[in-house]
């Protein structure tokens, strides 16, 4: 873990990287009491360090790089990479439900970003909007 790391009250012991609060922050959309369930939730697996690659993991998330390329295939009209990147992630594990909610995420920050051409509309790192 980075040296920027958060210790959980009265999880004596575990570390949680910023990244890995900010995914639960979203995953928990605004809400304090599921944020902190879902912390629990993570943390029941017995790991001492939480990063966002282990959230995700836990949560069934699929990574930003993988929703970008599914909408990259959405968007350029090609259905075999559309059914072959889900299939992928479906053979990983991942949450459809959890997925779709992604997509709309990530599709109405493209909407916002689009339309409003303001970065400050979008809850995004630096490093997503260049």
């Amino acid at each position: 873990l980075s040296a920027c790391q958060h210790r959980l009250p009265g999880q004596e012991g575990i570390a949680v990287t910023p990244e890995a609060l900010a995914v639960v922050a979203r995953a928990a959309t605004g809400s304090m009491r599921d944020a902190i369930s879902l912390l629990d939730q993570i943390t029941a697996y017995g790991h001492q360090a939480v990063d966002a690659e282990l959230v995700r993991d836990v949560l069934g998330m699929v990574s930003g790089a993988a929703i970008t390329d599914l909408t990259d295939a959405i968007a350029s009209g090609d259905p075999p990479s559309v059914l072959h990147k889900l299939h992928e992630l479906i053979g990983q594990g991942v949450e459809l439900g959890q997925l779709v909610n992604q997509l709309i995420d990530h599709f109405r920050s493209l909407l916002l970003l689009n339309v409003g051409r303001d970065p400050s509309l979008v809850d995004l790192p630096d490093a997503m909007l260049v």
